[in-house]
């Protein structure tokens, strides 16, 4: 009997605890049969949004990126009418000027005296191409029958007038040289020719025995680059 109320006592007991009324005061808020602390009143629980906050999505907003003007150059041409353009092939197309003909100077050789003087005692006067003084050159050999007084070397270009480059005392017969060159200098050079040009040479013989002037035939001399007097090889 004695265990039966024991056991009667206990089940009321627990029947009056189930049938307890739970009261939360603020901040706290019931949830089921507890209460928790709701300090922000939203109606959950601290603890639920602390966890709901570690496994939210934090996106950080960020300033605009700070952008630097340049100062850009812009550069410009002046094309030859005077206009101004940013590039230089916009620049209009001149016409062509018309190409000045170069015209090539033409040498005309002139027409030789092939003997000498008639009625003179001059035998011979030749002319050859030689090396003078490692220089490209030429030779003249004379001989008379009479010495003369004075012995005379003249040239001339085409179309000009005789002029003296050399002059010698008088012998019977004898080599004279010239050699061709704008500067040069040598013992055996008697006198000089310029290159590029067409020379005629003559020698005049003072024969003041006779009481006159006697003249050689003519003989050409071309100093030009592909003529026989440049193309001989010499060493200097």
């Amino acid at each position: 009997m004695k265990k039966i109320i024991i056991i009667l006592i206990v089940v009321f007991s627990v029947f009056l605890y189930g049938c307890e009324k739970v009261v939360c005061n603020a901040p706290y808020i019931q949830v089921g049969k507890d209460c928790c602390l709701d300090t922000d009143n939203n109606k959950i629980c601290d603890k639920d949004e602390e966890f709901e906050e570690s496994s939210r999505i934090v996106i950080i907003e960020k300033e605009p990126p700070e952008i630097i003007e340049k100062e850009v150059k812009v550069i410009e041409y002046v094309c030859s009418d005077g206009s101004v353009v940013d590039d230089i092939s916009n620049c209009p197309i001149e016409e062509s000027q018309p190409i000045e003909e170069v015209v090539e100077e033409k040498i005309v050789i002139p027409e030789l005296l092939t003997t000498n003087e008639e009625d003179t005692v001059i035998e011979e006067v030749t002319v050859d191409t030689a090396c003078i003084s490692g220089e490209n050159g030429g030779k003249i050999f004379f001989k008379v029958g009479t010495v003369p007084s004075e012995i005379v070397f003249q040239i001339k270009e085409a179309g000009g007038e005789y002029s003296d480059v050399f002059i010698r005392g008088g012998v019977y017969e004898q080599f004279s040289y010239f050699a061709i060159c704008d500067s040069c200098w040598g013992t055996q050079i008697d006198f000089k020719l310029k290159p590029d040009k067409v020379y005629v040479l003559r020698v005049v013989f003072d024969q003041t025995v006779y009481n006159r002037t006697e003249y050689s035939n003519e003989h050409l001399i071309d100093t030009r680059e592909e003529s026989e007097y440049m193309t001989k090889i010499c060493s200097k």
